[in-house]
C-alpha cells in the first residue's frame, strides 16, 4: 500500500469552493482525492519535459492575467526567440483581465522544453496546458 503523507496547501477561497462543487458533482470520495488526482495529472503532464526526445507537434495553451506588468510583452519576446519551432499563435481576449495564448509548435522535444520553461517562468500565468503528439 502507498504511504499517504498529510500536507497543507494554501488556496484562494473561491478555488476551494469550486473544488468542493466539483467533488460533490462527481461524487468523489474527498477533496484530498481530487487534489491527489490533480497533482498526479500535473506531474504526468510534465514528464515529457524531463526525458522526451524526437520530434513533437502540438499546442501550448497559456491563460494569463494581462494586467500583470509587461506579461504580454514578455510572452511575445519569448515567442520571438523560438521562431524555429513556433508555427502559429492565436491570441484570444477572454475578458477584461484574462487572455489565452495558443501556441502551435513543431520541432525537437528539447527545443520545445526550452520554450515551455521560458513561458512557465513568467509571472501572471493562471495555467499552462500542453498537448503533444510524437511525429
Amino acid at each position: 500500500m502507498v504511504k499517504i503523507v498529510k500536507t497543507g496547501v494554501s488556496l484562494p477561497a473561491d478555488l476551494v469552493s469550486e473544488l468542493d462543487r466539483i467533488v460533490s458533482e462527481l461524487n468523489l470520495p474527498s477533496r484530498s482525492y481530487a487534489l491527489r488526482r490533480a497533482v498526479m495529472d500535473f506531474i504526468s503532464e510534465r514528464e515529457w519535459m524531463k526525458s522526451g526526445k524526437g520530434i513533437l507537434i502540438g499546442a501550448i495553451n497559456v491563460l494569463y492575467d494581462h494586467t500583470i506588468h509587461e506579461i504580454s510583452d514578455k510572452l511575445i519576446e519569448v515567442q520571438h526567440k523560438f521562431l524555429d519551432i513556433i508555427k502559429s499563435a492565436v491570441h484570444i481576449h477572454v475578458d477584461e483581465r484574462r487572455c489565452l495564448e495558443v501556441i502551435l509548435v513543431q520541432g525537437k522535444a528539447e527545443r520545445i522544453r526550452e520554450l515551455a520553461k521560458s513561458i512557465e517562468s513568467q509571472k501572471g500565468l493562471f495555467f499552462i496546458k500542453y498537448s503533444f503528439a510524437k511525429v
